[in-house]
Formats: structure tokens, sequence, C-alpha cells
């Protein structure tokens, strides 16, 4: 079994992943990098950062009780869709 080298002798990268014709939802893509991203990016890093925070007191929770705030949870969710 022959492994293909990274790069071939004509110094070529060989070809990765698929080659996909360009979709249309490509021409909708901005330019830059909005401002909301940023406010969107910020806000999902807090949310991350505080369920990581409560990790160890979720473990803890007696199983009944997890239900109770998974479901309340949930119901957050689908209000917000």
């Amino acid at each position: 079994m022959s492994i293909e080298p990274y790069r071939r002798l004509d110094r070529l990268l060989p070809m990765i992943g698929d080659r996909r014709l360009p979709s249309p939802l490509d021409a909708i893509q901005p330019d830059h990098w909005l401002c909301e991203y940023t406010a969107d990016l910020t806000n999902l890093l807090h949310v991350l950062g505080r369920l990581v925070r409560l990790e160890p007191r979720q473990a803890d929770l007696p199983p009944e009780e997890a239900s109770q705030y998974r479901t309340a949870f949930q119901a957050q969710i689908a209000r917000l869709n």
C-alpha cells in the first residue's frame, strides 16, 4: 500500500474534501464581519461559560430534579421558536 505524499512532485496540494458547485446562498454572504456577529458570539460564549460553571452542581442534582429543570428549559426554548 503506497501513501500519497502531502505535496506531489509538481508542488500542488492534493484535493481535499469535495468540490461542489457554488450554491446560490454564497451570493448572500456579507463581505465583512457584522457587529451583530460579535454580539451573538459574545452572548454564546457567556452562556457556555455559565453552563461550564454550573456543570458540577448539575451532576449533584437528584434525577427527578434534573428532569424538572430539563423540562423547564425545553419550554423556554419552545417559546423562543
